[in-house]
């Protein structure tokens, strides 16, 4: 049967009575203990040797008045037995606050932040652990009190600056020399912090940036003056060195097409300003509205600048070809044909590029927040895809890890104080350094990480593929194209990192490519760019290439998903682009003939889940049918055990998906395949990453299973159940499901995006019919005090039932019960 997408998606009824509590069962203590000392009274005394020493800084601190009095103390540095465990995590159970834990080759080392009124405490520790046993009733163990803690430690001293530099890309900068600074502090100290850099004549950026538990504040000093700083304020948790924004690439000069301009502006029909509520709004260098292809679209009022003196316009060229994109995807289709064109949506642009030079790097998240809430203010009711173009290669190399503008880019996307969260298309970045590798090019993709912000969880990070591959320039005689036609452009960044963090880039687009005259490296000519509207004109058109065009064209597809289904969350939005991504055969060509799940891996890395079909992420077909779901989850609830007090998994929700049994039925042994999307927001606490718990960046986790066919949903609870104390990101067991599933659970649930494809008989998923949502940790669970383990959080759940060519009817089926309740 061909695949004819024209029917809506489908929507079940989801009803707020479907949660199914976990029952958490005791897992005891697994946690790598250090081996025992040869001495421990000489160890005890080592460690209260070293304490003594620190006494008269603390007893100087615990006089201080200009701090509140909790937060009076000092730094002290600590280094864990050579390759043994450090129980740095146990230092914050003292009253002592862990600011990072580290590992060398050698050994593990933690710097922290000790309370004037704690010193005793750890004093008194390491003192019971020299002097006393842990005692059963009567019985003496024979085992010294607070063992594992103590003989973890091998060095206790005062820490200087440089115990809290936390960037492995850069060396800790040079005694005199003027340094950019990313300063990390303690919640709610950036004024302090702010007041003693004006004091000492220190240049600052404009306004901090706040994290659940940290402000960020940028700076510029030598590291005596910040060492001066980190004494006088008690507030720095950690240092970094502050970079600066990636330069945008220069675009080509095409034949002027005015002839063509005129007869495609005769086509074009724009969705007028007071009806629509749909909108593409440009983070970029601004755009000339004037441009006859843009002006239709955006009106002057929708252009707005962070920055006045910098005006609205388009001052680079970059931001008016990105406008044309983003309503009408690559030009050249357009002007060879005759068919109306009607985008239905329109454009906002915020100028968030100066007109020459740079942000400075302590400026691009303040920056960027900036501009969101700008644009916001002037005009609420709007449902706004958000396209950010910008990168930086001075983070790199991150290998996926949190930055302050990543980081604020979560925080934007989920939307603070319980606000309806963004979607953000944020581009992966480009290759800058191109090498004579021909057709080899992939390599050195691989080997170029994605930019800064681009590893943020939340938005949906665009890389590039091509389908240009013919050259018609008589000049161009000799050169063929780098990329084959369906693979990676060759601009096009990869994710280089492990599986700790999320998969980026999400999705592909078109990109362009290279022509190259036998191995060389090539470079970007029109016949292999995407064709857009110039920001200076007459001529009135010009090319572009890269991650640019490709994420303009993202919010393109979102904006479109955005008008059809205005009660769509951005999670539901993102959700639907993704579930819509399937790898081109080109792709696919470097699997092997029996892939497998690591072989899977890599193309997750360079592709993502592949490139978006606009068609299938609006609509369904009679073969192919589409539910989506948004519902709220509780991932947390209070502990009623006796022995803890930390919060615990709370609940599941269980969807009973209203499949068409008997069809599936009919058609046996027949091949399947079932797709399924879960996509929801996270919070971020950056913080955890610089304390050595990297799988607690996320306020939380969902994961989604489904119900194998001969079991009961009791059964299936029960299955979930046992995975209660699942630790978050880290591998989980198989399954045991029937079917396959192509990426699977190691690989799929990183991140806060997770789609797989299940391929099996279709009787099997006939009898398989429920699917749940459940958490796993996450750092609202682990910072009890922070009272977040409280909140609920919404997720999206998209489901697609693909019986490929098979001749069978599954929408009808699910269309007619979808009245019907469908949760348990």
């Amino acid at each position: 049967m061909p695949t004819d997408y024209k029917f809506r998606h489908l929507f079940p009824v989801v009803s707020a009575e479907n949660g199914s509590r976990f029952q958490p069962r005791s897992t005891g203590g697994n946690k790598r203990e250090p081996s025992r000392v040869g001495n421990r009274t000489q160890h005890a005394d080592n460690l209260l040797e070293q304490l003594e020493a620190l006494s008269g800084e603390v007893a100087q601190a615990a006089l201080r008045t200009d701090v509140p009095q909790d937060e009076a103390g000092i730094y002290i540095a600590v280094t864990g037995r050579p390759h043994e465990p450090l129980m740095s995590e146990t230092l914050e159970t003292r009253g002592l606050r862990l600011l990072s834990a580290r590992a060398t080759p050698d050994c593990e080392r933690a710097t922290v932040f000790m309370p004037a009124a704690s010193h005793k405490k750890l004093e008194v520790a390491i003192q019971r652990y020299r002097n006393e046993n842990v005692q059963r009733g009567s019985y003496d163990t024979g085992k010294p009190k607070n063992r594992a803690f103590v003989e973890s430690m091998a060095d206790i001293r005062m820490a200087v600056l440089m115990d809290l530099w936390d960037d492995p890309a850069a060396p800790f900068p040079e005694e005199g020399s003027s340094t950019r600074w990313e300063v990390w502090l303690r919640p709610g100290t950036a004024a302090r912090f702010l007041s003693a850099a004006e004091a000492a004549n220190i240049v600052t950026g404009p306004s901090p940036l706040i994290f659940p538990e940290a402000d960020v504040v940028m700076t510029s000093t030598t590291p005596e003056l910040m060492s001066r700083l980190m004494a006088e304020t008690l507030c720095i948790d950690r240092v970094r060195r502050s970079s600066v924004t990636a330069d945008f690439f220069d675009n080509l000069d095409p034949p002027d097409q005015g002839d063509f301009l005129r007869e495609a502006l005769s086509r074009v029909v724009a969705p007028p300003p007071e009806k629509c509520t749909t909108s593409v709004c440009l983070l970029d260098t601004g755009v000339n509205r004037g441009h006859p292809l843009i002006a239709p679209f955006l009106d002057a009022e929708d252009c707005y600048t962070v920055d006045p003196s910098w005006g609205e316009t388009d001052s680079l060229g970059h931001g008016t070809p990105m406008a044309s994109v983003a309503v009408f995807g690559d030009l050249l289709p357009h002007l060879d044909a005759s068919t109306t064109i009607s985008p239905p949506h329109r454009l906002e642009s915020v100028k968030i590029l100066p007109p020459r030079g740079v942000n400075p790097y302590d400026q691009l998240a303040a920056v960027t927040r900036s501009a969101i809430e700008l644009v916001e203010s002037m005009k609420a009711n709007v449902q706004r895809i958000f396209c950010l173009a910008s990168t930086t290669d001075q983070d790199t190399p991150h290998d996926g890890a949190p930055t302050a503008w990543s980081s604020e880019l979560d925080q934007l996307a989920a939307g603070e104080n319980g606000g309806s969260g963004r979607l953000i298309c944020v581009s992966a970045g480009n290759v800058r350094d191109c090498i004579p590798l021909g057709h080899q090019y992939i390599q050195l993709n691989e080997d170029s990480e994605i930019e800064a912000p681009a590893q943020a969880w939340n938005v949906l990070t665009i890389g590039a593929y091509t389908t240009k591959e013919i050259l018609t320039d008589p000049d161009l005689t000799g050169h063929v194209p780098v990329a084959p036609s369906g693979d990676l452009s060759p601009d096009s960044r990869c994710a280089s990192w492990n599986k700790t963090w999320p998969v980026k880039p999400d999705v592909v687009l078109e990109g362009g490519n290279r022509a190259a005259v036998g191995r060389g490296a090539g470079y970007s000519v029109p016949d292999l760019s995407v064709l857009s509207s110039r920001s200076e004109f007459p001529p009135f058109f010009t090319t572009m290439n890269a991650t640019s065009p490709a994420t303009a064209e993202a919010a393109r597809l979102a904006a479109h998903i955005a008008n059809a289904y205005p009660e769509l969350w951005p999670e539901t939005i993102r959700a639907l682009l993704v579930n819509s991504a399937s790898w081109t055969d080109a792709m696919l060509a470097h699997l092997p003939a029996a892939p497998t799940k690591s072989d899977y891996r890599i193309l997750l890395s360079r592709y993502g889940f592949g490139v978006p079909n606009l068609n299938r992420a609006l609509n369904s077909a009679k073969n192919c049918a589409t539910l989506v779901l948004q519902d709220t989850i509780q991932p947390y609830r209070a502990s009623t055990a006796r022995t803890s007090s930390a919060p615990v998994l709370n609940e599941m929700k269980l969807f009973k998906l209203p499949w068409p049994a008997d069809a599936l039925q009919a058609l046996g042994a027949a091949q399947i395949q079932m797709r399924v999307t879960l996509s929801y927001f996270i919070e971020p606490n950056p913080s955890e990453v610089a304390r050595g718990r990297k799988l607690r960046y996320a306020s939380h986790g969902l994961r989604f299973k489904l119900k194998r066919p001969n079991e009961t949903v009791e059964e299936f609870c029960a299955r979930i159940n046992a995975a209660a104390e699942e630790e978050f990101g880290m591998p989980s067991a198989g399954t045991g499901e029937a079917g396959t599933w192509a990426i699977g659970d190691n690989a799929r649930h990183v991140g806060s995006l997770h789609s797989d494809i299940w391929t099996g008989y279709a009787n099997d998923l006939a009898r398989s019919g429920v699917l749940a949502v459940h958490p796993v940790g996450g750092w609202w669970k682990e910072r009890k005090r922070l009272e977040r383990w409280r909140k609920t959080t919404r997720f999206s759940l998209i489901v697609t039932i693909d019986a490929k060519d098979l001749e069978v009817d599954i929408y009808t089926p699910i269309l007619t019960s979808i009245a019907t309740e469908v949760s348990i």
